[in-house]
């Protein structure tokens, strides 16, 4: 009876202890999986997080550059024409397809040559009621190219500033929408999309399973009706559509996708930014599966301890909590883990900063300027090595109690400690001298770091002081005299100053403010003018005079070139006209064109047509072109040949600079080689005379005719003689004349003889 008992016991004891096995394995089992989930929620939100920083800062660029040519329009409506023209320089560094404006009628004007009624259109509607919208991907309606488009528009207002007059817009592939929402995580099994309030879905992530849909909710709608949940369905998007209309965000299930047979999981939020048109919801999702593949390996372990029962119970929670660790540790790395470098990403810089708060230092914006040079001749493989070869010297430069972050493609946060700014500078200078050896060691081209730098109290506001550093970098992008720049560097004054000289642009051109003056070319071996250079001056109507360096590089940036050159031209032509029919005996003159006139498709029909208006034959005026603006034109070989069958003497300018290769010279046709003044201040040093005497051969050996520029001395005269040089141009012989003083002493043959 008492072994009875005692088995009874036993067994009570037994089936109590499998019981409390159990009941905590299976404890442990449900702890497990509800930490995986929150853990994979958290991976969601921030994911999330971070795609919303990235599309606001894309958006926030593209709409001050819209803004402002909203607000130019709005100021001189009678420039539409030219500042939809203007608009064409900006279209591909700003990603789009086309820019355009639409009148209050419908008619819109496109930079690419559209012109259609888009006044039934939705973002027409919309920014005519005084809405910035951008519309949910669509397809292309002004080209059959193909592909998803997405219109970002502004309304215009008229002169009162109360009813819009018409809608500025801008057009652009629904890829780069893509490419931003292409974050690695869960890897490559979660997924994000952009939808407004409505569920029209603005772009998803390239591996999305939602690709063809147009609508989140409908999506949603859909799938339920597949589990024959209809009610289900309705309130889950019912709720989504009442909590997005709060601007609220929240976390959801949807249990079966009707086309790959999985629940899966999805957490929105809003995008607040008031430039878009209505509220947009950024979506990240990942298959429910994700998480059973995630716990399968726990609850294997499980069964294992379960078949150990009290011997292993203690190895089995140890197992737990190691496994419970490592997981957690793998979701954190994918949600703050860069995915090629294998360094922080951005929202780890951000969450790194609350560590650092109260610590002073230089947040530094870094680029590589032309980068994507590397991935379209070379390969996103090579363009991948390049960038982890920057990763390891940025990540060897900075210590511990220091940042460095990959933003995106090459794109990078540093946060930097420096005694002053001075070392600061050192530091940069170091890491730039690494940064240019990489090209030497892959077999590419040169890389041109470019960084921009905000000095901070406190990193309390990482987005903020990372978009000073952005600022201060777009001081000099595009340059390659500078490698970096400081936040407090940006001049207010000047760019005041720069906005005034845009604003007044269009009435100096209609009042003749702007002058011609010449630059005389004289024949080496005899000293005789054969003829001269247009160069332009800004003599405002107060008086005061503008030199070329003051204006010329605004014009070149905002395109108001393009007709400053139109101007140029046209007068210098009928300078020549008026200067023949008064009988002098006149010289041809060259004059300059700008790299960004050489992107528009009817500049040779165009001054064709000039010349021909002013009755003047072309052998009275030559074009020159900077050597630096046939590095960008693919099509310039092309534009040179267009230009000769209309009778133009090509001239290249510059020569030497230090941005074409001598090989050019035999595939770009020119008929006159222009000798940079910085070859010509190489007279005097053996080397420097060597480069120019075999420069110059190699120019003679192609049938160039060969023209110095700035030359300034006797020894430099007497040199150029001995290489056979044919022109020369310089202080020597005369400084820029006004247009009379040209007329007096160059044109006039008398005057000529004894100049010479």
């Amino acid at each position: 009876m008492g072994k009875r008992n005692n088995k009874r016991y036993s067994l009570v004891i037994i089936i109590v202890g499998l019981v409390i096995v159990f009941t905590s394995l299976a404890i442990c089992s449900f702890s497990i999986r509800n930490n995986l989930e929150k853990e994979m929620e958290d991976t969601l939100r921030d994911v999330a997080v971070q795609n919303v920083v990235a599309i606001n800062d894309e958006i926030y660029v593209q709409y001050k550059l819209l803004l402002g040519f909203a607000s130019e329009i709005q100021e001189h409506p009678e420039r539409e024409k030219e500042i939809v023209q203007n608009m064409t320089a900006f279209v591909e560094s700003y990603g789009f397809k086309r820019m355009g404006y639409a009148h209050g009628d419908g008619m819109a004007h496109t930079t690419d040559g559209y012109n259609a009624d888009v006044s039934d259109r939705n973002f027409f509607q919309q920014s005519m009621e005084g809405k910035v919208w951008i519309t949910a991907a669509q397809e292309e309606q002004f080209a059959q190219t193909g592909g998803a488009i997405n219109v970002f528009s502004l309304p215009v207002y008229g002169g009162d500033g109360e009813e819009p007059t018409g809608v500025i817009f801008a057009t652009y592939d629904n890829e780069i929408f893509q490419d931003m929402l292409d974050i690695d995580f869960f890897n490559k099994q979660g997924s994000s999309c952009i939808i407004k309030t409505d569920g029209d879905i603005i772009a998803l992530s390239n591996n999305s399973p939602m690709q063809g849909e147009t609508n989140f909710l409908t999506h949603l709608m859909a799938e339920q009706v597949a589990s024959a949940s209809k009610k289900k369905s309705s309130e889950l998007v019912q709720k989504m559509r009442s909590a997005m209309a709060s601007g609220k965000s929240g976390i959801e299930r949807c249990e079966e996708a009707h086309e790959a047979g999985h629940a899966f999981i999805f957490y929105y939020t809003p995008i607040n930014e008031n430039i878009y048109g209505g509220q947009w919801y950024m979506i990240a999702a990942v298959p429910e599966t994700v998480l059973a593949q995630r716990t399968a390996p726990v609850m294997r372990n499980v069964r294992i301890f379960a078949g150990f029962m009290f011997v292993v119970a203690l190895v089995g929670v140890s197992f737990y909590l190691y496994i419970e660790r490592k997981r957690k540790d793998e979701l954190v790395s994918l949600a703050y883990e860069d995915t090629l470098t294998g360094g922080y990403n951005f929202a780890c810089f951000r969450e790194s900063s609350k560590t650092r708060t109260g610590l002073a230092g230089y947040v530094v914006a870094m680029d590589l300027a032309e980068f994507k040079l590397v991935n379209s001749s070379f390969g996103v493989q090579k363009g991948d090595e390049t960038l982890l070869e920057l990763w390891k010297i940025l990540r060897e430069d900075v210590s511990d109690t220091e940042m460095v972050a990959r933003v995106n493609a090459d794109r990078f946060v540093l946060f930097l400690k420096a005694e002053s700014k001075e070392e600061l500078e050192e530091r940069l200078d170091r890491l730039i001298e690494r940064i240019e050896e990489i090209p030497q060691r892959l077999k590419i081209p040169a890389l041109f770091p470019v960084f921009g730098v905000y000095y901070a109290q406190s990193l309390d506001e990482p987005d903020k002081y990372y978009g000073f550093a952005v600022q201060a970098k777009q001081l000099i992008k595009g340059r390659r005299d500078r490698h970096y720049a400081f936040y407090e560097e940006i001049d207010y004054k000047r760019v005041l100053e720069e906005k005034e000289m845009e604003n007044s642009f269009s009435k100096a051109i209609e009042d003749e403010e702007f002058e011609i003056w010449y630059q005389p070319k004289f024949s080496a071996q005899e000293g005789e003018a054969i003829g001269a250079e247009a160069l332009v001056r800004w003599r405002k109507s107060n008086g005061s005079m503008l030199s070329p360096g003051r204006f010329i590089p605004l014009f070149e940036r905002n395109g108001s070139i393009a007709a400053l050159d139109e101007y140029i031209f046209r007068k210098v032509c009928a300078q020549q006209k008026a200067w023949l029919e008064k009988g002098y005996e006149v010289l041809p003159v060259s004059v300059n064109i700008s790299r960004v006139s050489l992107y528009f498709g009817d500049i040779v029909e165009n001054y064709e047509k000039i010349m021909a208006d002013c009755g003047l034959d072309s052998k009275y005026i030559q074009l020159e072109i900077t050597e630096s603006a046939t590095v960008d034109n693919t099509d310039i070989a092309g534009l040179i040949e267009r230009f000769h069958k209309a009778g133009f003497i090509m001239l290249l300018d510059d020569f030497g600079s230090g941005y074409s290769s001598l090989a050019s010279l035999n595939t770009l046709h020119f008929d006159t080689l222009k000798l940079d003044k910085s070859l010509i201040d190489f007279i005097g040093d053996e080397s420097g005379e060597k480069l120019l005497e075999h420069i110059t051969k190699l120019g003679q050996s192609l049938g160039l005719h060969i023209t110095a520029e700035g030359v300034e001395t006797e020894n430099q005269l007497v040199f150029l003689k001995t290489l056979c040089c044919d022109d020369i141009q310089g202080y020597y012989f005369s400084k820029p004349l006004s247009m009379e003083e040209y007329g007096k002493n160059i044109i006039n043959v008398e005057a000529r003889q004894m100049f010479g």
